[in-house]
């Protein structure tokens, strides 16, 4: 539901990088594929909901965290760092929604918090790993993601580093 969302808000984006879309490649009706994100959206919360309640509402936060980050008038995603916290934080709730269901206590009380905590960070420094292939579609939609703001390299060298201190960090962080 939230890559239809996202397919929706990006036309002008993937017209200029991702010609296989399915809405620039004209594969699907832009009616048909909303549908198709409805009922994703609700079959989703449905199942869910039979699994857990908690981990329903947790996915209902997710969707909405992703509608305002892919779409108007708030559209997240163009606000470089604000938009990768958004990101991470929608990750860490399917986290949760994951650890709920299958936590003995069904809780998140009893998770040790350096583990969201780290992911978190781990999150939000990698999830911009996917804008890379955007460069130029984000630019001509004016979405400011960090490949954008530091270049093709010098983002890749960032992103790598940061990739390289998460992996060297983790054992110290998650205690393993």
């Amino acid at each position: 539901a939230s890559v239809v969302v996202n397919d929706l808000y990006d036309i002008e984006i993937d017209k200029v990088t991702n010609r296989t879309r399915p809405l620039i490649a004209n594969t699907i009706a832009k009616k048909d594929y909303s549908i198709f994100g409805i009922l994703f959206f609700f079959i989703s919360i449905f199942f869910m909901a039979i699994i857990s309640v908690t981990g329903a509402l947790l996915l209902v936060a997710y969707q909405a965290i992703a509608f305002l980050y892919s779409a108007n008038p708030l559209r997240l995603k163009r606000f470089p760092l604000f938009a990768t916290l958004f990101a991470s934080a929608a990750s860490l709730l399917i986290f949760f929604a994951g650890y709920i269901i299958f936590s003995t206590i069904k809780s998140i009380n009893s998770m040790p918090w350096s583990i969201p905590a780290f992911l978190f960070v781990a999150y939000t420094f990698l999830l911009t790993i996917k804008d890379f292939k955007d460069i130029t579609g984000d630019k001509h939609d004016q979405v400011y993601t960090i490949p954008v703001l530091l270049g093709a390299q010098l983002g890749k060298q960032v992103i790598g580093t940061l990739t390289f201190l998460l992996f060297v960090f983790s054992p110290f962080v998650l205690h393993i």
